[in-house]
């Protein structure tokens, strides 16, 4: 348990020096729930955050939620 605490204390205070190196800075994906911002994550490593924010659109609106997204055929998405 000693070093979970550990790894949260260290976490923390990196979370912190982040802030206060970049105060100003924002996501630039757009989202309004979590799942959707890890998907978008992961295909912002492969492309820019505006084109992901383009792209997610339809893939959003095909599967509504993350159920639909986890059941759907690798193939069609």
């Amino acid at each position: 348990m000693k070093k979970d605490t550990a790894k949260k204390k260290l976490a923390l205070m990196v979370i912190e020096r982040l802030k206060e190196e970049y105060p100003e800075t924002n996501c630039t994906l757009d989202y309004d729930q979590a799942w959707k911002l890890l998907v978008s994550v992961r295909l912002a490593a492969q492309c820019t955050d505006a084109r992901v924010n383009v792209v997610v659109e339809d893939l959003y609106a095909k599967y509504p939620d993350v159920n639909a997204l986890a059941e759907a055929d690798v193939e069609e998405i």
